[in-house]
């Protein structure tokens, strides 16, 4: 898991995300999954969450404060707020 992040990460940090990482975060099937965020606000949490939506997930984003949490309205019916 570590290094699925540490893959990512690094391709955010250069604004390219290889396709064959992208698949690592889903099963064999592509069958969608509910999906546990925590530090949605957060540097990778922000660049995350449109990731996991547009590989069908429903995703529950944890975030201390709702506030600071303004994500795209085109993702909302995708996301529940914890």
């Amino acid at each position: 898991m570590a290094r699925e992040l540490t893959r990512l990460r690094m391709c955010h940090l250069t604004k390219t995300i290889p396709q064959k990482n992208l698949y690592m975060m889903t099963d064999s099937n592509n069958s969608s999954r509910k999906v546990l965020l925590t530090g949605a606000t957060g540097y990778i949490g922000k660049r995350l969450l449109p990731i996991l939506i547009e590989k069908g997930h429903h995703v529950f984003c944890c975030v201390r404060d709702p506030k600071r949490f303004n994500p795209e309205k085109s993702l909302l019916p995708f996301i529940e707020v914890v």
